[in-house]
């Protein structure tokens, strides 16, 4: 039994060599995926093309490969990931990168091999996962190693290859490597000589580098900042007062945003790339103008710096009134979407008014208000994978719109007699936003918008609040059965009785060209390895979830680092958060909680709560419990309360809407 090296130039066989390798990377960073199997399919050698101009090295999140003549028995490895996190693990994956700062950091693991040839994958093919919320560092050499200790089916017993052999500095081998080679492995041996690591007993290995999928995408961000910063006249008409509840105005407006993909929306099978100036700035292909709502709390005076700001990112179909209208259930209407009607004036921003805080909601990118003719098929148009182009981009243009919106936001006044019943305060003649006290809130879709403009924003945030979160893309698309049957069936047009499973080589490319806007990669960046302020984090997960899981909303929790508060529902491995949010260091603590997550900016409160769901017209799915709950409106009122006073949030046990603070 041996992991067979044909030799170290891409070949006949994809994964020969090991895949993720560095011996398929040129000078540029370019990978080399012109064998990757199955490009007969027009969709596979779609996304292969994608990534073609994308990759800059290897993605942060991806399954690692090592083919072996014979089966490894799996079933008499440890099925808990941190396991193979210990120096003593059979198979291990390592940071051998002399210049990391977590040198040496071994991660937690999923680790899988294949029974059947399908069709982009041999049999006997290990498939390694690191854990899905613990991804990797960008710019960071990595290696896989299996050892002789790994246990096989059937008699067999190990041999090593003796190529790998050369490539690892095993004694009285005589195979002279080229130079690329030996460069490739070099890391690796040297981290075998430094932990006194007989080379002898390694049976399979592989060697990558990382790229930063972060790269493009934040700078792009930084450049729209600027530009946002530098508007003198803001490009904001027809704001006027548009509806009354009575704990606060609501005033609508419409704003022009500029665009940046290229083609024809919606970029059904072509088009949505994006071009680059020389400053790292997307070249603007468009404008478009879209609705915003803002709302102004009643019976208060504003603060000297302007009153403090939700700012709600809708879902997917949704509008920019739906910062006020995402109350309760109230009704059904079949002929609108959704069509369990909420109690208009009762959302997001009722709560936020009770606080005293202003709140604002914009039609953004692939929403109705972009494409009213679409209506509900706004869904599919911004869940798209037959354009892989196309699909991560139009996350990215959604958080884009976001920055830019929020310096519009800034500068903007409002006029007093719009909202009479409120208070601008002396000296002041016009109703202002304080964005230095500012909390990003979304749910389902909104949920990339609102956590990934707090992560991009070169400008930091207080607070974010999410609820019904996705996670990987590769989990994304794999962990709902709904989602799960129309990407294999559809997309992937494979054989039932292929296994469909997380180490998918189509799941794979689909991770890494989707990979700038995976939320754990920026949550993690955001969250524990912070270059700005970051903000508080207050996160809702709902107990049978149908649209993202709780497999998927998981992964985003972790890569947060928050600690699950309260109960955990649920008694299966597939419906619980613990003890899965151990794997990323998180505990489970109980009420009241507050400064429970360290930062070099100073504490923060960080955490994850679970609720079951309510809404009868979505059989008490739990994908909008935010939405439902008054103990939820409670405790996120709260949040907003003590950010508002400037002090460390506290959370405790919700009571009812409106409700005193602990």
């Amino acid at each position: 039994m041996e992991m067979k090296l044909p030799g170290f130039e891409p070949g006949h066989n994809f994964y020969a060599n090991g895949f993720p390798t560095d011996l398929r990377v040129d000078n540029q960073g370019k990978v080399d995926l012109s064998d990757f199997p199955r490009q007969s399919h027009s969709l596979t050698r779609k996304y292969v093309e994608t990534i073609d101009r994308l990759s800059n090295h290897y993605h942060t999140v991806m399954p690692v490969y090592l083919p072996f003549t014979n089966d490894i028995d799996v079933d008499s490895l440890s099925s808990w990931d941190l396991d193979y996190a210990s120096p003593e693990s059979p198979i291990q994956l390592i940071d051998v990168d002399p210049a990391s700062n977590e040198y040496g950091r071994r991660f937690p693991l999923s680790v899988s091999i294949t029974r059947m040839v399908d069709k982009y994958r041999p049999r006997h093919l290990l498939q390694v996962l690191p854990t899905m919320g613990v991804p990797l560092r960008p710019n960071t050499t990595y290696a896989l190693i299996v050892t002789d200790a790994t246990p096989l089916s059937d008699i067999h017993y190990w041999h090593q290859d003796e190529q790998l052999a050369a490539a690892l500095g095993v004694d009285g081998n005589d195979i002279t490597l080229i130079e690329h080679v030996d460069s490739v492995y070099r890391p690796l041996r040297d981290f075998l000589a430094l932990e006194a690591i007989d080379p002898a007993t390694i049976v399979g290995a592989t060697v990558w580098t990382t790229g930063n999928p972060l790269d493009k995408f934040y700078m792009g961000a930084r450049r729209i900042a600027e530009k946002a910063d530098r508007l003198q006249d803001l490009p904001v008409k027809n704001v006027e007062r548009f509806l009354d509840y009575p704990e606060y105005c609501v005033i609508r407006g419409d704003v022009e945003l500029p665009g940046y993909q290229k083609g024809v929306l919606p970029y059904v099978t072509e088009g949505g790339e994006f071009d680059w100036d020389e400053t790292g700035a997307p070249i603007e292909q468009y404008t478009r103008t879209t609705e915003f709502v803002v709302t102004i709390p009643k019976g208060l005076q504003m603060p000297e710096q302007g009153f403090p700001l939700l700012s709600y990112v809708h879902g997917a179909a949704g509008v920019a009134r739906q910062v006020y209208e995402r109350g309760d259930f109230d009704y059904y209407d079949l002929s609108r979407y959704p069509y369990y009607i909420a109690k208009e004036g009762e959302g997001p921003s009722q709560i936020a008014a009770e606080r005293g805080w202003a709140s604002s909601g914009l039609g953004q990118h692939f929403s109705v208000n972009h494409l009213p003719d679409l209506g509900v098929m706004t869904i599919l148009a911004g869940f798209n994978p037959y354009n892989p182009n196309a699909f991560s981009n139009n996350y990215v243009v959604i958080t884009w719109e976001a920055i830019y919106f929020r310096r519009i936001l800034e500068k903007l006044r409002i006029d007093p007699d719009l909202c009479p019943e409120a208070d601008p305060g002396p000296n002041h003649t016009a109703f202002r936003f304080d964005t230095t006290h500012e909390v990003s809130m979304g749910q389902s879709l909104g949920v990339w918008g609102a956590a990934l403009k707090v992560a991009a924003d070169p400008k930091p945030y207080d607070g974010l609040i999410i609820g019904g979160s996705g996670g990987t893309w590769i989990k994304t698309m794999n962990s709902s059965f709904i989602n799960r049957f129309a990407f294999t069936n559809f997309v992937v047009h494979q054989y039932l009785f292929h296994a469909f499973d997380d180490a998918h080589p189509f799941l794979m490319l689909t991770e890494w060209a989707f990979g700038e806007t995976d939320l754990s990669v920026s949550m993690t960046e955001m969250m524990q390895y912070p270059t700005k302020s970051p903000p508080h984090v207050l996160s809702y997960s709902g107990y049978r979830d149908e649209i993202f899981p709780d497999t998927a909303q998981r992964i985003t929790y972790m890569a947060l680092g928050a600690d699950l508060l309260g109960e955990d529902i649920g008694t299966r491995d597939d419906n619980t958060m613990m003890p899965q949010l151990s794997l990323a260091g998180a505990e489970q603590i109980a009420y009241p909680t507050g400064a429970n997550f360290p930062t070099p900016f100073g504490d923060r409160l960080n955490v994850v709560m679970r609720y079951r769901g309510k809404n009868i017209a979505l059989l008490n799915s739990g994908h909008e419990v935010m939405f439902e709950d008054g103990e939820i409106k409670h405790q996120y009122g709260c949040f907003l309360e003590y950010l508002g006073n400037d002090e460390m949030p506290i959370m405790n046990i919700g009571t009812r809407q409106g409700d005193a603070c602990w």
